[in-house]
């Protein structure tokens, strides 16, 4: 068979390459610049913005608006409601004129306006106690057993079977027990030999002189400890550690 002749391929290979050597031309003539072009700065307009932030900022007044006078306050509820209308009009008072609050559908509200919980028996106790958001009112005084439900660990409506009878009349329980120790620990008057270490120049000469061993000080002509691992132990020997820590 006779082979096809290869001058196309060759041809468009020259193309190619001349193609390439022109773009690569175009390239190397075009002006390349050195530095990225500077923005420009608007120093009175930051001037500005510094002096409204430390002079006219008014954040901290609108947070505690928020917190400390309307409070602490659930979706619907009065405080809410409070809060929002305020909001609205500060907006406007900050040049928004079109600020106006957006309804929708949610459901009924909740507030806590009062609830007082003791227990009678086996010993009388006032309890510190709140009611679960949105739980339902008493419309009075109740009186009932207590019972522990802690709500953590109910997932799925087959865990409340244990509960299964025990709860009508009752007062439910439904925070987690926390683990309150028997045992009030004293603060310590002393250091741990590794705080000794740790402390700075100074103020480990300041220590020792505290503890009468001014004279076993050794200084250099720039105030430096020079005996520093022989004032540690000095200091331990003193009682300077704290009560109850072990030494080897």
């Amino acid at each position: 068979m006779e082979r096809a002749p290869q001058q196309p391929q060759i041809a468009s290979r020259r193309c190619l390459v001349t193609m390439l050597a022109s773009v690569l031309l175009v390239f190397s003539v075009l002006p390349v610049s050195s530095a990225p072009l500077q923005e420009p700065v608007y120093w009175d307009v930051a001037q500005q913005i510094r002096e409204e932030i430390f002079t006219n900022a008014e954040l901290m007044d609108n947070a505690s608006w928020l917190t400390d006078v309307f409070g602490p306050r659930v979706a619907k509820s009065p405080g809410y409601k409070a809060a929002a209308a305020w909001a609205v009009e500060k907006f406007k008072e900050y040049g928004i004129s079109n600020s106006y609050l957006e309804p929708y559908e949610f459901g009924i509200g909740y507030v806590n306006e009062y609830i007082s919980v003791h227990m009678m028996k086996p010993q009388y106790m006032s309890l510190l106690a709140y009611p679960a958001t949105w739980s339902q009112g008493t419309n009075g005084k109740v009186q009932g057993p207590a019972v522990y439900l802690d709500f953590s660990q109910i997932e799925a409506e087959i865990d409340l079977e244990p509960y299964r009878g025990r709860l009508k009349n009752a007062l439910v329980l439904t925070h987690p027990k926390q683990a309150i120790s028997t045992t009030i620990p004293l603060l310590p008057e002393g250091f741990t030999e590794e705080e000794l270490e740790a402390l700075s120049n100074d103020e480990l000469i300041e220590l020792a002189k505290e503890k009468g061993l001014e004279d076993k000080l050794v200084l250099d002509a720039d105030g430096n400890l020079l005996n520093r691992d022989e004032i540690v132990k000095a200091l331990v020997e003193t009682g300077t550690l704290e009560e109850g820590v072990m030494q080897d």
